[in-house]
């Protein structure tokens, strides 16, 4: 019953949208001002971006993998440097998160934007030690510095992160987010139930500090991280996606995975419960297409706000960059409110 619910739940919008009626429909996302795909000629087929403003304009960061087809897991983390227009004004370039006595090929991806102390940061995931890594394998959390040299943004040597409560059991580690609390660097670990880990920036170790749940009436499949959130009015904002194998008109009817997000919102003070909610993914014309990729994906990796709009960078279908413009004043009166 409940899959049933999602598959009329996201059919109907779906369909709308692929319409010639989208202006007449009444779409949960009418926040949406506008959307706008970046490509990079050097780095064709680059998603899944993450977005920073800088006094430049705005940092962004993306996934590359070179080979997709053949090797897969063979990822590399690219950064460019946007206009206000978002218009690339440093041609993008690939950063090392290799050491040099590794030999084992570049597996880094999602990588997630962040300030920190008033220096910038990037986390990810990434295997270090095995290529092509099963589910018995690890895949770890991993931060590490940006820094602008010469004109050029590079990074500093990764730091392995590693959730001490959690790490003999859950192999893969993916979907942390980074917020700041007291001039403190917390990881929000899991969403629902809302787990935090502190961070020792000496070891990489992350520990319990707190953790929260509320009941959610969320039929998209499990709440996953995604942007880092920012305290905005007085509590932290961010975005969150989910999946869920489904059939819709953007996957030709076959049931295949989609990628749906959300926001939410949690309180500023410990246990930074969760406090509001979209209440059904948020929409707009053009997210679910017909594709060649084997998922319908739109993820938000990073966000920006500058007064009443919203930056909101995302990969569509793991092979394309987008920056979406939001009203957030609408965007935050579409949030309902959670009890815990």
């Amino acid at each position: 019953m409940v899959l049933l619910r999602l598959i009329f739940a996201f059919l109907i919008p779906l369909s709308c949208l692929m319409t010639d009626q989208v202006a007449d429909v009444d779409l949960t996302t009418d926040i949406i001002i506008d959307t706008k795909q970046i490509g990079f000629e050097e780095y064709p087929d680059a998603f899944n971006p993450s977005i920073l403003r800088v006094d430049e304009g705005f940092l962004l960061s993306f996934r590359f993998c070179p080979d997709i087809k053949n090797n897969p897991y063979y990822c590399r983390i690219g950064l460019a440097l946007l206009d206000e227009n978002l218009e690339t004004i440093i041609e993008p370039h690939l950063i090392n998160t290799r050491l040099y006595t590794h030999q084992v090929q570049s597996q880094s991806e999602d990588a997630k934007l962040f300030r920190y102390q008033d220096r910038i940061f990037l986390i990810y995931h990434d295997n270090d030690k095995e290529t092509s890594p099963t589910i018995k394998q690890r895949r770890d959390m991993f931060i590490v510095e940006v820094f602008l040299h010469e004109g050029k943004y590079l990074a500093g040597p990764p730091l392995k992160l590693r959730a001490v409560h959690h790490y003999s059991t859950q192999f893969w580690q993916k979907n942390w987010s980074a917020f700041t609390f007291d001039d403190q660097l917390l990881i929000s670990y899991t969403i629902n139930p809302h787990e935090i880990l502190t961070l020792d920036f000496a070891t990489g170790d992350c520990s319990y500090y707190c953790s929260s749940y509320c009941p959610i009436n969320w039929i998209y499949g499990k709440l996953r991280g995604s942007s880092n959130p920012q305290l905005i009015n007085g509590e932290y904002f961010g975005f969150f996606h989910s999946g869920r194998v489904v059939a819709s008109n953007a996957s030709a009817g076959l049931n295949m995975w989609h990628y749906f997000f959300g926001a939410y919102t949690f309180s500023a003070e410990p246990p930074f419960a969760l406090t509001k909610i979209s209440p059904s993914p948020i929409l707009a014309e053009g997210f679910y297409t017909d594709s060649e990729r084997e998922k319908r994906v739109i993820f938000p990796g990073g966000f920006e706000i500058s007064g009443d709009t919203v930056y909101l960078a995302y990969g569509k279908d793991d092979a394309e960059i987008w920056i979406a413009t939001l009203n957030f004043s609408r965007l935050y009166a579409s949030l309902i409110s959670l009890e815990p």
